[in-house]
């Protein structure tokens, strides 16, 4: 898996101009990490992504802790260094024009400024569940089969979105 890192970013990056390095994923906080490296000194305030500041429009991956990552020398200066291979992540958000998707801990989540994926399966759900029925003879609910389905199906809405 080392070798397939350092081969891909060889590729990318001519010969003598940026320096790669292998690491751990020791500690994590806000945008930045440390990286511990065999036989090599930490790398402590490793960006996150590359280039540094609150975006709009952005796309922010979180490595797991522990996990092995490949970290890029920026502008050739050993002392800033960004993450730009992983091996594991812990989430990934995507942010653009105010909608936000984002997957961490097996769950997802899919909202922007006016709505929220999650709340509205869940509105819509308890609208149905709630439900009165006119029918030719008058009033009436679901079936209990019905309102048994879709307590199911808000069960799994929970479970995949956060």
């Amino acid at each position: 898996m080392e070798q397939a890192f350092a081969t891909a970013i060889a590729q990318l990056v001519p010969r003598g101009k940026s320096v790669t390095t292998l690491g751990i994923v020791s500690k994590i906080e806000g945008n930045t990490c440390e990286v511990t490296r065999e036989d090599l000194p930490p790398l402590l305030d490793v960006r996150l992504n590359a280039v540094q500041g609150a975006f709009e429009n952005c796309l922010n991956i979180m490595p797991k802790i522990g996990s092995q990552v490949l970290c890029l020398e920026v502008e050739g200066e050993p002392s800033e260094t960004c993450v730009v291979g992983y091996t594991e992540i812990d989430s990934i958000e995507v942010k653009i024009d105010g909608a936000i998707v984002k997957i961490a801990k097996g769950r997802l989540q899919v909202k922007n400024n006016l709505a929220d994926l999650k709340q509205i399966l869940t509105e819509w759900l308890s609208e149905l569940k709630a439900a009165v029925v006119q029918t030719p003879a008058g009033t009436g609910n679901f079936a209990p089969n019905n309102v048994a389905k879709f307590s199911d199906l808000e069960s799994k809405i929970n479970q995949l979105l956060e």
